[in-house]
This record gives C-alpha cells, structure tokens and sequence, in this order.
C-alpha cells in the first residue's frame, strides 16, 4: 500500500494505492488501483463486496481490474498470484512520487506513477500499458474510474467533472484522450459498469468513466481540485 495524507485548502484528503501481491487470500484485480477521500466524501473508490458466489457476474464484476480505478484489460485472464505487483514511494517537502508496476496479465507490463503535494490536491498521474514481444490480445486497453455513491459525474470531451451537494468543491479531471464514456447503472448487457458493492447482497448506482487507451504510450492524466465561480 502507499498512503498519502493531506489537506488542501484546509480539507483533508487521502490518496490510497493498491498493490497487494503477497497472497492469493480475497485478492481482488487491484493491482495499482486507488481511491480518493476529500472533504469528507469518497469521490473515487474501490467497489466493495457484494457476495462469495464469485463466478455469478456482479461479484466477478466487482472484483476484476474493470471495477477498479486502473489500467484494465476487460475479459483477459489477470493472475493473481503473489509476486506480481510493486510499488514505492519517495517525497521532497510537501512533494511526493508514487511509483508501482505489475504483470498480471501475460506479456503486459501495467507501470502507474503518481505525483503531487501534501498541501493541495493537485494530481499528475501518468499510465503506460506496455505490450511486451509475445502479447497477441488486440488492443481492448481501458482506463477506468469509478465514482462514489452520490458524486455527479458530468463529461465533456476529455474533461470529467464531480460534484456532490455536501462539497464546495469540483474535483476535474482531464484524461488521456476524448474516447471516454460515463455509465451507470448497467446491470444487463455484456459488460456490467456503473455498479457498486455496499455489503453483503446490496448494491448501488454510481458514474464509471472508461477511457478507450493505446499501448506503448504515455497517457498524462490529472486530478485537481477548484471552486465553482459564483455568479454576480
């Protein structure tokens, strides 16, 4: 795990990073995903738990990489074994990296460096999805976000905008390209997205961005943090 703590403008944030690869023990596809916590809300988050039935198609959706805040590979086989995943991280001051790679799927490297300050949320994220010589799986390479329960999602071009009626705030992202998507709530079909696990058989709606992605190239994303202009 990599875990940063601060504030910006006074509100508390955290920045959490998954790379749990020492069992195999409830492991889900979450190899160098993360959440965000910000002004007391969930604005980005891990899908939970919903049941063990794992091979029913809600919890095999919940726990598989599609479900989390990463680089994915829908309908690919992702291994979770240990050994697969690393991370680290260094800081400067209020200035942090965080740096982490995995090879869940065979013949992709999955790489994800995050940088930003403990004195303000104002993130640089930067993805590579590298397809190494023996890799034949076509290009079915997706970012995804997930939302928190009650976050607004609005999208336009490669612009993502949150909102929640308890925050002051806007929490905007600009992604990689403009060949994303907002789902919610689809349950039918041949992709679920759009869903959460709450607890035990319960589930919610929540916006999930998916951003069509290449290989072998840097993908500059970021995260940051204003206030709405109010009109006079």
């Amino acid at each position: 795990y990599a875990v940063v703590r601060g504030n910006h403008d006074g509100c508390p944030f955290m920045v959490s990073v998954l790379a749990t690869s020492l069992c195999r023990t409830h492991k889900h596809e979450d190899n160098l995903s993360f959440t965000l916590f910000f002004d007391g809300l969930e604005w980005l988050i891990d899908p939970s738990f919903y049941s063990h039935e794992y091979k029913a198609p809600l919890p095999a959706y919940l726990r598989s990489a599609a479900a989390h805040n990463c680089l994915a590979l829908p309908g690919r086989k992702y291994s979770i074994d240990p050994g697969l995943a690393q991370i680290d991280g260094t800081s400067e001051g209020t200035n942090f990296v965080i740096k982490g790679q995995h090879s869940a799927y065979d013949n992709v490297l999955i790489q994800r460096e995050i940088c930003g300050s403990i004195d303000r949320l104002d993130l640089n994220v930067l993805d590579r999805a590298v397809a190494q010589k023996f890799y034949a799986g076509g290009n079915n390479l997706r970012l995804l976000l997930h939302c928190g329960e009650g976050i607004e999602a609005q999208l336009q071009g490669n612009h993502l905008q949150l909102i929640h009626p308890d925050s002051k705030y806007l929490v905007e992202m600009s992604m990689p390209n403009q060949k994303c998507k907002l789902h919610y709530d689809e349950l039918s079909g041949a992709n679920i997205r759009g869903v959460t696990g709450l607890g035990f058989m319960q589930h919610t709606s929540i916006y999930t961005l998916e951003c069509n992605v290449p290989f072998d190239t840097d993908l500059p994303w970021t995260i940051k943090v204003t206030k709405p202009q109010v009109a006079r």
